[in-house]
């Protein structure tokens, strides 16, 4: 006798373990995926459905982990960027500008 069938992100269950992907959740009697991927089905690669979400400055292929951040072209490469309005700080995106003060401060304290 085969195992249980498993649940694609969408699809109904009652737990984790009745969702395919190891990337996904049980959340709301739905099958989806974790915060750290997205759906893209039908998957990078046989039997899995969530692909991983890139961190801000890595290469990546389309969503970010920064809720901030883009999935954009620079210069020869797709890589996670601050949305307009945006900056980089310790691997975030913050809005409005850094005050240099809190930078050099933060280099005098290490």
């Amino acid at each position: 006798m085969e195992g249980p069938c498993l649940a694609e992100p969408g699809i109904d269950c009652k737990y984790a373990d009745d969702c395919i992907d190891r990337h996904t959740i049980c959340e709301h009697g739905k099958c989806k995926c974790n915060t750290t991927t997205h759906f893209d089905y039908p998957g990078v690669r046989e039997g899995e459905y969530c692909e991983a979400k890139s961190a801000l400055g890595d290469d990546c292929n389309s969503q970010c982990l920064d809720n901030n951040a883009v999935c954009r072209f620079d210069e020869h490469r797709k890589k996670c960027q601050c949305n307009d309005g945006f900056y980089s700080f310790e691997g975030s995106c913050v809005k409005g500008k850094i005050s240099l003060l809190i930078c050099c401060q933060k280099d005098v304290d290490n």
